[in-house]
């Protein structure tokens, strides 16, 4: 009765504000002060029991040992738990600790400043540490003080007190309890009514006409809707706990809750580490766990209860044996929560990865994968840049803020984003993406993130920018035209249409996932010097009296980046040249590649003592003709020569160049002696946009498409191109090309 007493309380005072923000500060001061009491109240009880009813720990403990049945539960004999219950209980409790709904609210969603979270790596781990010292100490003193078992030891931080006559403790004691009973129920039906409004009720209620005039004020109704969603959970609460849960106890009531809430965690952090998961693998999972633990737990308990027959328990849904609920599938011998935990995560895991595996993502889950997986990548790009820029009225947007957070507060957050961005709104109608963005993260604060997408969509209209224009040119590949008219010639041919339509759409798939790849790195590329550009700029327009020697700095970093830009789209051009362009086009002649060599070399030679780097470079006596295009096969050596200098010892750099000739081919061998590339990265790095990672320098300059153009030259001059290399012995880049046909 306390808890709904609390719960009501937390009706009327913990739903004032929609805004996280302005409701964030007294929900946390009430809910630390209210831990901090629970603390001080069970530290103080402690601290009675260890130094006051004995002298400290040891003489507790030596007291403790002198009674066999107390000694016995010190052993691992005396635990009748089997290890498989261990382990389960160990998951479950992983997950409530990420997953419960207090439990994410606290962590995630009332956590506005991410500044707090070291400190709470320390604090909170410090706060366990200290509320759990006297636990042992507390539970030895009432075993010895009710010898007989004659009170439950759930009581025994109220009970030991009273026995020896420390009332006032008995009372700190009792307030600690009540503190700790209402940060639970508080924050635990805020977080539940938050979730069914945002979640549930607001999605369906942004598609009504009501919501959609603009005259009207929802403030009020959507903190009823809150309110009733409090109301409605509490009933449904007490419901189940007079008719159910009297029966059981916490700990066994608390478990059901772990066990579904547990369901989250594959679709969850599958979605972290795993690009391949789509949608449907997750609600598949999602619905085949969450029946499962529905059939084993909550509706057993009901049975038990007499609100359900007790024939399901014991003899299965109709009578089917293998479908009893604490045997499904004919497992027993296990504890109820070990087997539901078991038969529900298993399902899930499995529904989750194979479903996943069987269907395709779309275009939005391809990108969303790989922002939530690669998200370092992105972490340092500029929060307003977009490939679709999205455009409103700024009065619209004031307008929807105040219908959904009241006037004050929609006034108050325009006032602070034109003093962090030194602007005035009032000079510009039209929003830019920046403000858009500003403003759905704030309305999605309030009424969640599906609904304010939605309210933000119906007023805000898209504006393509120049870039993705680029992309959409870089998409339409040479290759996937060619092919389409390869595959429409060989259709016509009807006994090898099926194997053709075949080879036909696993190609495709790859192109696809390729395509996709393609343009998320390019933008990637792009977006750092574009960003670089986009702030050197905007410092140089709105300070007129800049020195001029930071101007020329500046402009300097300017240049550079938009070289590096030029660099990066004319190695693309030259990718999409070199995979389209008929090789009949090259200038083909019989030339000297021991004097292509020699020319390549002694123009990298400056660089190389520039950096105090040794080169050895080893020709043939006699020429080396070959059959090719010079310059194409230029390319390739200063490409390897250049990645030779990159990566070699920057302390004592050897680069050793060797041409032979064996049997009917020409070996040209560019060799440095760096830290080498590992086994499994050896064939990726003749990838698009593949470089690898340095921990300590970072990852190297360039685009990552040097090698695959490389590749792709030698291999149209009939060809290879290899590498050999060991863990801190050095890469080896070989080029293979045949001698020229005799006429």
């Amino acid at each position: 009765y306390i808890a709904i007493a609390l719960a009501f309380f937390a009706i009327f005072f913990g739903t004032r504000n929609l805004d996280p923000n302005e409701r964030h500060e007294g929900l946390i001061t009430a809910i630390a002060f209210e831990s901090l009491v629970k603390l001080v109240a069970f530290l103080a009880v402690g601290i009675f029991v260890t130094f006051g009813l004995f002298n400290g720990f040891g003489d507790l403990f030596a007291q403790a040992s002198k009674h066999p049945e107390i000694n016995k539960l010190f052993t691992f004999e005396s635990v009748d738990l089997p290890s498989e219950d261990w382990f389960w209980l160990i998951i479950l409790s992983i997950s409530a600790i990420v997953f419960l709904p207090r439990q994410f609210h606290i962590a995630v969603v009332e956590n506005i400043n991410k500044n707090h979270v070291p400190k709470a790596a320390w604090l909170f781990p410090l706060y366990l540490f200290l509320i759990n010292i006297f636990v042992l100490p507390i539970a030895i003193g009432g075993l010895l003080s009710f010898p007989d078992s004659q009170v439950e030891p759930d009581t025994f931080v109220l009970t030991l007190p009273l026995l020896y006559g420390q009332e006032a403790l008995a009372i700190l004691a009792g307030l600690g309890g009540f503190s700790a009973a209402a940060s639970m129920v508080i924050v635990s039906v805020l977080a539940l009514s938050i979730m069914i409004s945002n979640n549930l009720v607001l999605p369906y209620l942004v598609n009504a006409k009501t919501i959609q005039e603009e005259q009207t004020n929802l403030t009020t109704p959507l903190l009823g809707i809150r309110r009733v969603s409090i109301v409605i959970v509490l009933i449904i609460a007490y419901a189940y706990f007079k008719l159910v849960a009297e029966n059981y106890s916490l700990v066994s009531i608390g478990l059901i809750s772990f066990t579904a809430v547990a369901q989250f965690a594959p679709s969850v952090l599958g979605g972290i580490y795993w690009k391949r998961a789509t949608k449907a693998g997750a609600i598949s999972g999602l619905i085949a766990g969450f029946i499962i633990w529905l059939y084993t737990l909550p509706l057993p308990t009901l049975a038990e209860a007499g609100i359900l027959p007790r024939d399901y328990i014991e003899q299965g849904l109709f009578g089917i044996s293998f479908l009893k609920p604490y045997a499904l599938m004919g497992l027993d011998g296990m504890s109820h929560i070990t087997h539901a935990a078991f038969w529900s995560l298993f399902l899930n895991l499995l529904l989750y990865v194979g479903v996943s595996l069987n269907t395709q993502p779309d275009a939005l889950e391809i990108t969303q994968a790989d922002i939530f997986v690669d998200i370092h990548k992105y972490i340092e790009g500029s929060s307003d840049y977009e490939v679709v820029k999205r455009r409103a009225k700024v009065n619209d947007l004031k307008n929807l803020l105040s219908r959904f957070l009241g006037p004050a507060r929609a006034e108050f957050l325009f006032k602070q984003y034109e003093k962090k961005n030194l602007i005035d709104l009032s000079e510009r109608p039209i929003a830019n993406a920046d403000l858009v963005n500003y403003t759905e993260t704030h309305l999605a604060g309030a009424i969640g993130a599906a609904a304010a997408k939605v309210v933000i969509s119906s007023i805000s209209s898209t504006e393509a920018i120049s870039l993705e224009e680029m992309f959409k040119i870089l998409d339409q590949t040479q290759e996937i035209i060619q092919y389409s008219k390869a595959l429409e010639t060989k259709s016509k041919e009807l006994k090898k249409m099926t194997v053709q339509l075949q080879d036909a759409n696993v190609q495709l798939k790859e192109l696809d996932r390729l395509k996709a790849d393609f343009i998320t790195t390019v933008t990637h590329e792009l977006r750092t010097p574009i960003t670089s550009i986009k702030a050197l700029s905007k410092i140089l327009h709105e300070n007129q009296d800049i020195p001029f020697d930071q101007k020329e700095e500046f402009l300097s970093i300017m240049m550079n980046e938009s070289e590096r830009i030029a660099r990066l789209i004319n190695q693309v051009l030259d990718v999409e040249k070199i995979q389209s362009t008929h090789t009949e086009d090259w200038n083909w002649e019989n030339f000297d590649l021991s004097q292509t060599l020699k020319h390549a070399y002694k123009g990298i030679v400056p660089l190389m003592e520039e950096k105090g780097i040794k080169g050895q470079l080893q020709t043939i006596d006699n020429q080396a003709i070959i059959h090719g295009n010079k310059d194409r096969i230029t390319q390739v050596i200063v490409n390897l020569l250049s990645n030779a200098l990159k990566f070699c010892d920057p302390h004592n750099g050897l680069i050793q160049v060797k041409i032979q000739r064996i049997n009917n081919q020409y070996h040209l061998s560019v060799k440095d002696n760096g830290k080498g590339i590992p086994n499994e990265k050896q064939k990726l790095i003749f990838d698009k946009f593949t470089q690898l990672n340095d921990k300590k320098t970072g990852k190297p300059n360039g685009s990552g498409l040097g090698l695959f153009i490389s590749k792709t030259i030698v291999e149209l001059h009939n060809g290879k191109l290899k590498v050999e290399s060991k863990p801190k012995q050095g890469a080896k880049f070989t080029i293979i090309l045949p001698l020229p046909e005799k006429n």
